[in-house]
């Protein structure tokens, strides 16, 4: 049984589409993949809770041929039983895991092993048709486990030096990364110093953050999360929802807030004391 886990972005996101740093963790929710021989090979989805755009027959249609090409003709004898922890559309990475995790399923199959350098190229390749783009945060920090810095390609694992606590709050779901990234990109395009001048202040932010988690000062990382919702705002990618949300997770004790991927929609993470 094959396994990837969800995650969540510390700060950076957006920004990390235009070369800047991210800081991006796992979390304990999770994709389960099977792949065994069958004479109806394709996705079996049990009880999961993956992005509906995910579950269609077409998609594998898309999908297969990159398994193919990518890890071999016995692919097409597969049939892949998929069940899931990670809710869809809510910012946790549920398509990233599920790269991740049929790369994964299909060496298990093979008996084959790969580095995790290697099953994230792979599972980039499969993100490229769920997201078109993708920065390579999501599959990356799925494939390595953990806590890393992102950016430009390159990887690196972070060493907290006190344990970090969140609770993630559930709003209504995105209307997906690749809509929000466009949407973005729009706003670019309308205004491309205004808008490098927020992706400055993230990566700033990103960078004061990281060293804010080597060292250990709990209060500053709750800060910088707040600020990077504040950020994100400006973007344009929050709503009255996620704003609510981190409005109350800070009146309940929380150090910071700020909403996790894309963005319209999706999900609140809150760093919590202890």
């Amino acid at each position: 049984m094959a396994k990837a886990f969800g995650k969540i972005i510390l700060a950076g996101e957006h920004a990390v589409v235009y070369g800047y740093p991210a800081i991006a963790m796992t979390i304990d929710l999770e994709v389960r993949i099977n792949a065994r021989l069958s004479d109806k090979p394709g996705l079996v989805f049990l009880n999961p809770q993956i992005d509906p755009e995910h579950k269609s027959a077409g998609l594998f249609v898309e999908v297969l041929p990159k398994l193919t090409e990518l890890l071999g003709p016995r692919v097409r004898e597969l049939e892949f039983q998929i069940d899931s922890d990670i809710p869809g559309g809510c910012g946790l990475g549920s398509s990233a895991a599920l790269s991740v995790g049929l790369i994964r399923a299909v060496l298990d199959f093979l008996g084959e092993s790969r580095s995790s350098e290697q099953i994230a190229g792979m599972a980039l390749e499969l993100e490229k048709i769920f997201h078109g783009n993708p920065s390579g945060v999501d599959h990356t920090v799925i494939a390595q486990e953990g806590l890393i810095w992102f950016q430009r390609g390159h990887a690196e694992k972070i060493i907290p030096k006190r344990p970090l606590n969140f609770e993630i709050s559930m709003a209504s779901p995105h209307a997906g990364t690749r809509a929000a990234v466009q949407a973005v990109r729009h706003r670019y395009d309308q205004n491309p110093s205004g808008t490098m001048q927020i992706f400055e202040a993230i990566s700033q932010l990103t960078f004061d953050m990281r060293r804010a988690i080597e060292q250990g000062d709990l209060p500053e990382i709750g800060r910088l999360m707040t600020e990077n919702h504040a950020l994100l705002k400006k973007l344009g990618v929050s709503t009255d929802e996620l704003d609510a949300l981190c409005a109350q997770a800070i009146q309940n004790g929380a150090l910071g807030a700020k909403l996790t991927g894309a963005g319209g929609g999706g999900c609140v993470i809150a760093l919590m004391p202890k």
